[in-house]
């Protein structure tokens, strides 16, 4: 079941979520498919997409995540994950660049700019798809789908 990875993911991310201030808005679907995947991974995607939520929200915000059932495109059951906040969101140039090794919209040093692509070959590697929504000044939506019961 990923409703609980995703929990944990959050749990990880705890205290950056309420030192800025930041609500979480669970919407989760019941009786999902499963999904067999490796939670280590699937728990890294969703601490990375959190963890860019949150840097694009230093002034608070909500970080929404939503659960729901979907059909692939070949009929198959998937499980559909959209994460999205109110940040700062994305230039539309910068979307097309942001799954490439070592682009980065942040200005930090820590900043390495493997995180969404480690992202990306994560979510690939479990037979998925993401797909990045942003609008300047509306915030980012992440929309993941994962097929039920394969890797």
């Amino acid at each position: 079941d990923i409703a609980p990875v995703i929990d944990e993911a959050l749990t990880f991310v705890d205290h950056q979520l309420r030192q800025k201030r930041i609500n979480v808005k669970k919407q989760y679907a019941p009786g999902l498919p499963k999904i067999i995947m490796d939670c280590d991974q699937i728990k890294q995607v969703f601490t990375n997409l959190f963890t860019n939520a949150i840097e694009a929200m230093p002034g608070g915000g909500i970080l929404g995540i939503r659960l729901e059932q979907a059909g692939g495109d070949n009929g198959q059951a998937s499980v559909k994950v959209v994460v999205s906040d109110t940040g700062e969101g994305i230039p539309e140039d910068r979307i097309r660049r942001i799954f490439d090794p070592f682009f980065t919209t942040k200005e930090s040093e820590r900043n390495t700019g493997l995180g969404l692509s480690i992202t990306k070959g994560i979510i690939d590697k479990h037979r998925g798809a993401i797909e990045i929504e942003s609008e300047p000044g509306r915030g980012t939506r992440v929309v993941i789908s994962l097929p039920a019961g394969l890797v």
